[in-house]
């Protein structure tokens, strides 16, 4: 979803202060792993698959895995079936303990306008219920800014010449989203100069 008027990321929607369904902790390698996708392919939007597993009240992202065969255009990305199931396939016998959780995708800025990580209906049509649904706004940056947790459940800042916006949620068994808060302390943790 786009909007060129970004207001902010004060937690509140319609008025009322937002409530989280859990929360998502990133590590490190996934941290790098979805930003550097979602520069990659700016302009156009990446796709990949998240890989951890489910705590008490919260999901623990340790890998994010892009999906190189992915159809990709300015507005939307399509996975290849055949790969994503080999892909998949193949993953239940590398991380012990751990499996897929959900997916990624981004939503880059298009005629300048900033990209806002919102799920689409296209994205919960995708999704099954307890799938975990990352997205990352990506647009070029117009300021550097330090990484932060806002208020909203996102995480953003500046990388390269880039800024990203990472939110999490959630379809419900009612085909609803939730929106999950997000916590990377690798990433609140890094300033680059």
């Amino acid at each position: 979803m786009y909007r060129s008027n970004h207001n902010g990321h004060n937690g509140h929607r319609n008025g009322h202060a937002q409530h989280f369904l859990s929360d998502v902790y990133i590590s490190e390698d996934a941290f790098w792993s979805l930003s550097l996708a979602a520069v990659e392919t700016f302009r156009k939007e990446c796709f990949g698959f998240l890989v951890g597993y489910q705590g008490k009240d919260k999901w623990i992202l340790q890998r994010a895995i892009p999906h190189q065969t992915a159809q990709r255009s300015y507005s939307w990305v399509a996975p290849h079936a055949p790969a994503r199931q080999r892909i998949e396939g193949a993953m239940k016998s590398l991380f012990l303990g751990e499996h897929t959780i959900g997916w990624f995708h981004s939503h880059p800025e298009r005629g300048g306008e900033i990209a806002v990580p919102e799920v689409s209906d296209q994205d919960l049509d995708i999704s099954k219920p307890g799938e975990v649904i990352l997205i990352m706004g990506i647009h070029s940056r117009r300021k550097r800014v330090g990484w932060r947790q806002n208020a909203d459940g996102t995480v953003s800042g500046t990388l390269g010449n880039y800024h990203l916006v990472v939110a999490a949620y959630m379809k419900t068994e009612t085909g609803r989203q939730r929106r999950l808060r997000v916590n990377c302390a690798y990433a609140t943790g890094f300033n680059p100069e």
